[in-house]
């Protein structure tokens, strides 16, 4: 939600929880499901570890913009600022980036 424009960050935050709370109950639902089942602790252990695990990075690492934010503190202010028109457009960007010019310009692990 760092790049989503202000007036629908609080929809993302909101579409995070839900998304939670249906993995949660998809994950009772199937070890009700496979409960019973010869080995079912080990079904039960691999559908709910193994696949998402495997499925997720795969199909939806391709589509992970970069952080503007990440590239501004860094100090690559122009890669930043187009990764920033790209995401939000422009008015939105500006109004981003004015309140990211105060931030340090770069930052490591240790601080």
């Amino acid at each position: 939600t760092e790049v989503a424009p202000k007036s629908q960050r609080g929809y993302y935050v909101g579409l995070e929880d839900l998304f939670l709370v249906f993995g949660i109950f998809m994950g009772y639902a199937f070890n009700y499901i496979l409960t019973g089942i010869a080995n079912d602790w080990r079904w039960m252990l691999g559908l709910g570890a193994v696949c998402p695990a495997v499925a997720l990075p795969l199909l939806f690492l391709p589509q992970v913009p970069e952080s503007p934010r990440w590239e501004m503190l860094q100090g690559n202010r122009e890669k930043a600022t187009a990764l920033l028109v790209s995401i939000v457009g422009e008015e939105e960007a500006a109004r981003m980036l004015e309140e990211w010019s105060c931030m340090p310009q770069a930052c490591s692990w240790s601080e």
